[in-house]
């Protein structure tokens, strides 16, 4: 189990009064944000490789990524 502490009074309200108690709601919400920040990364991350002009074949890059991504 992973717990998670927050020391900051404006954000502890905030998450109260926008979830009121509803722990499944906000550990949903928790998960999808940190998924996106993941894709968001590996997006810039293949932009950069891209400017580099290090890049693979649109048939290896879709099975990367049904492979990664099927599972979720």
């Amino acid at each position: 189990m992973l717990s998670i502490q927050l020391n900051n009074p404006e954000l502890e309200s905030f998450i109260q009064d926008e979830y009121r108690g509803d722990e499944n709601s906000l550990m949903r919400q928790f998960v999808e944000f940190l998924k996106f920040q993941k894709i968001k990364s590996e997006v810039k991350t293949s932009i950069e490789e891209l400017d580099r002009d290090e890049f693979i074949g649109f048939d290896e890059a879709f099975e990367m990524a049904t492979a990664k991504y099927a599972k979720d």
